[in-house]
């Protein structure tokens, strides 16, 4: 998924200006056992909950439409699309949400991408979910050209093909119902990133937790785990937490997966922080760190990003007025908002970090609890992740939302997605997820969750469902002061 170049994306991506993604999958395949297996599996019951409560139903239309759009601009090569053609593809992907599937979407020979699907237990609903994936097949063959689609009925399935020429129909329904799933698997999935890396991942449920396992291999050689460097964690990072999370080796990472050079910029740090105090503003007390040798320097490159999104620019895509202190070493945002964004240059003995937080950070003698350290100490980990995720989901909600005040719009409540993020979140315990170094060209991930997701990743799932932006222009204008130089 792209980063955006917004404020947001500036401010929370590592602190570290410039902004890419790596390329989009060559292949993906995917296994998901449904949404009605996933409500009523009793092995991880705080996630069959969260699926059964009313507002995951309000929720459910608008996560078809935005999938259904997702595979229009996969398919048709990026061309519009229209509301009939949304409303004939959620029909056929909300079964898919619903029922078992299985499916790929593959780079075809010509250019452009072919997309593959099966389904089971339609029953007498098949006749009509063949007659909207055709005519969505169609439209989308119609935009980018291709072959007419396709479809196969086989012991209870329902297999359909978007391009029949590119994608026979029995050798691909034969090639599905090879991808077999993993034993007590509910999702999962392989994508494969030309001449970068692929990833294999499955989720499965036991013990009260929905469990991720998975593995990324790389196409050229990882640094060895022995290059990692000791961790470095800021002094800043005090308990209480409500979350922390630890990246170490990017540097020695990137030869290897290129795409976090052209994401990091100039600036790459050997090591990031991430982590956030319980309480109230719940968005202000997330705070990220990035261990850099000259983080003056870098602090110089984020303020020449900010400069033309702020007045006095013309147009100016954000309100505020930047702070910049060349001597002192810190970049503040000020305007009529509840926070104030603040970037610092730091000292730490000979170590150089640059800090971010949205309020000013609350200073605290209490250590690091011995527990978290020892999960740090592993030769071989370069990432660490540990929230309560209820507080944690709190955090990046309000965060994510910090960019529309910036522009002048305040936040909405209502949406299907926030209402669904709001009442399933609140009680969730803790997520744990890492990663290692176990081979030449392998990194090997976990995770140990009560929905499968973090914070982070339910507070942007539940914006990007939102059928609206979820803002609207309330706020009047006022005047913006130019940056101040010190």
């Amino acid at each position: 998924m792209r980063i955006t170049t917004s404020l947001v994306a500036v401010l929370t991506a590592t602190l570290i200006a410039g902004c890419s993604r790596p390329e989009a999958p060559a292949e993906l395949h995917w296994r998901f056992a449904g949404g009605n297996a996933l409500r009523t599996q009793t092995n991880a019951p705080q996630l069959a909950e969260a699926l059964q409560i009313p507002q995951a139903a309000a929720a459910s239309a608008p996560l078809a439409a935005r999938l259904t759009e997702v595979l229009w601009q996969v398919g048709s090569g990026g061309k519009p699309l229209t509301p009939a053609e949304v409303a004939s593809g959620s029909v056929w992907v909300a079964d898919l949400l619903r029922l078992p599937s299985v499916g790929e979407i593959t780079l075809l020979p010509k250019g452009g991408h072919g997309i593959a699907v099966g389904i089971q237990g339609l029953g007498q609903g098949a006749a009509a979910w063949e007659k909207n994936w055709t005519a969505f097949a169609r439209a989308m063959q119609a935009a980018r050209g291709g072959g007419e689609p396709a479809i196969l009925r086989q012991e209870g399935w329902v297999f359909a093909v978007s391009d029949a020429t590119a994608l026979p129909m029995a050798a691909t329904a034969k090639r599905l119902t090879a991808y077999r799933a993993e034993p007590g698997t509910l999702v999962q999935f392989d994508a494969r990133y030309p001449g970068s890396i692929t990833v294999k991942a499955a989720m499965t449920a036991s013990d009260g937790f929905a469990r991720w396992t998975g593995t990324v291999t790389t196409a050229k050689p990882l640094a060895p785990a022995s290059s990692l460097g000791a961790w470095e964690i800021p002094g800043a990072i005090r308990e209480p937490l409500a979350q922390f999370t630890a990246i170490r080796g990017l540097r020695a990472l990137s030869d290897s997966l290129p795409w976090i050079k052209s994401w990091a910029g100039k600036s790459i740090p050997s090591q990031c922080f991430v982590w956030g105090q319980p309480g109230l503003p719940e968005g202000g007390h997330t705070y990220f760190a990035a261990r850099l040798e000259d983080p003056k320097s870098t602090l110089s490159e984020i303020n020449q990003r900010l400069t033309p999104l702020f007045p006095p620019a013309n147009p100016a895509k954000f309100r505020g007025q930047l702070d910049y202190g060349e001597k002192t070493g810190r970049l503040t945002i000020k305007g009529s908002l509840p926070v104030i964004p603040t970037f610092e240059a730091q000292k730490q003995g000979d170590l150089g970090y640059l800090t971010f937080g949205f309020v000013p950070m609350r200073h605290s003698t209490n250590a690091l609890a011995p527990e978290l350290l020892t999960q740090l100490n592993r030769a071989n980990l370069t990432y660490y992740d540990w929230e309560f995720t209820g507080e944690a989901t709190r955090h990046w909600h309000l965060i994510g939302q910090i960019h529309g005040l910036f522009e002048g719009r305040h936040a909405v409540q209502n949406t299907p997605g926030a209402q669904w993020l709001f009442a399933a979140t609140p009680t969730l315990g803790e997520t744990v997820t890492e990663a290692l170094v176990t081979g030449p060209n392998t990194l090997t991930f976990q995770r140990k969750s009560a929905l499968g997701l973090t914070g982070l990743e339910l507070a942007a799932l539940a914006k990007w469902i939102d059928p609206v932006p979820p803002f609207r222009r309330v706020l009047p204008l006022g005047t913006n002061a130019p940056v101040r130089k010190k």
